[in-house]
């Protein structure tokens, strides 16, 4: 039968499977990215994987995630990641809004399925020096923002259009923010946008994990988070969608759970086809994703989405969701049987 996963790996990557197959001690990072609904379908992969990993004593990794990506790891550093994930799952599938939700109430909202996911595991999340976690958020520059301070929508045109000479024009507009715990190992450089490292903390979890979550324009800006020298910080994944900048371990790989086989590497690139991460951000990296076909054969023949919220009432979209959970148990299968029997001999090369 065929495997319900795609999996493709680095050319580094791929030298470490066939040589020594995968143990999880072998996973030095996680990359989370953004994707809003689209985590339901790796549900079950981390149901599989964060257990596991808060098992094994010699696992000793950074997880660096955006958006609803950092909130999966939010779950995967907490003492008992399984009712972590419990209850980002319920509290997920119980949101609801209003007919035309505004950015104050969808913010609400979400903040509430982020305290509910924490349930205040704040200081065990912050100091766990074997799964540690890391996220991005992205400060407006102040072309950005309107008289309120919030981004405004002629400035994010103008970024998205900017975007299309180069990745670089992205520093016009954004800053990056990286929230580091004080024991992180991450060898992740600012590259050619400025940075500002500041470490996560309990007084500045909640924010930092809420601003890197942040949609401009659909929700509100996070403003002046503890730590940082302040501003309005929105979604980390317009510069690191599904990242692009590499992480030089000198062993060991570095996993990425992801909704599908093509990587993009900030928000703005999604209309972009030939915009592609560069070949050191590949190189120890292994990729396991949803094949084409396992998508094609949830309901509707695709991955949860934003839209989901519009193009059906709570009752419709809850149902169809369960129906996603319950077809992803064969993801977690199919991974588990390669980690058991460490069949590595069917993953493509990651380009």
């Amino acid at each position: 039968m065929k495997s319900p996963l795609y999996i493709a790996a680095g050319p580094k990557a791929l030298r470490h499977l066939q040589e020594n197959g995968l143990q999880l001690a072998d996973i030095r990072a996680m990359l989370g990215a953004s994707g809003g609904p689209k985590w339901l379908v790796l549900n079950q992969l981390d149901r599989l994987l964060a257990p596991r990993l808060a098992a094994d004593p010699l696992v000793n990794m950074d997880l660096l995630g955006t958006s609803i990506g950092s909130w999966r790891f939010a779950c995967y550093t907490q003492p008992d990641p399984l009712a972590a994930i419990d209850r980002f799952e319920e509290a997920y599938f119980e949101q609801a809004y209003s007919r035309k939700p505004s950015p104050v109430e969808i913010s609400q909202v979400c903040s509430r399925i982020l305290e509910s996911l924490l349930e205040g595991q704040h200081r065990a999340i912050v100091s766990n020096s074997q799964r540690r976690l890391h996220t991005i958020a992205n400060r407006c520059r102040p072309v950005m923002l309107d008289r309120n301070g919030e981004p405004s929508k002629v400035p994010l045109g103008a970024a998205a259009l900017m975007n299309v000479m180069g990745r670089h024009q992205l520093r016009h507009f954004f800053e990056r923010i990286l929230f580091a715990p004080p024991s992180s190992q991450l060898p992740f450089h600012p590259a050619i946008f400025r940075q500002e490292n500041v470490q996560l903390a309990t007084d500045n979890l909640h924010q930092a994990l809420m601003a890197t979550a942040s949609i401009p324009l659909i929700m509100q800006a996070v403003h002046d988070i503890p730590g940082s020298t302040g501003g309005a910080c929105v979604d980390g994944g317009i510069i690191d969608y599904h990242f692009d900048t590499p992480l030089p371990y000198e062993h060991g790989i570095v996993l990425q759970l992801h909704f599908s086989p093509r990587l993009v590497p900030g928000w703005f690139d999604k209309m972009l086809p030939w915009r592609k991460p560069q070949a050191a951000s590949l190189d120890n990296m292994l990729l396991i994703t949803p094949s084409n076909e396992f998508i094609a054969s949830l309901p509707g023949g695709r991955i949860p989405g934003r839209h989901d919220f519009v193009t059906m009432d709570d009752q419709q979209r809850k149902a169809n969701w369960r129906k996603v959970l319950g077809e992803t148990a064969r993801l977690a299968e199919a991974l588990d049987l390669m980690l058991e029997k460490q069949e590595w001999n069917q993953v493509n090369l990651l380009a």
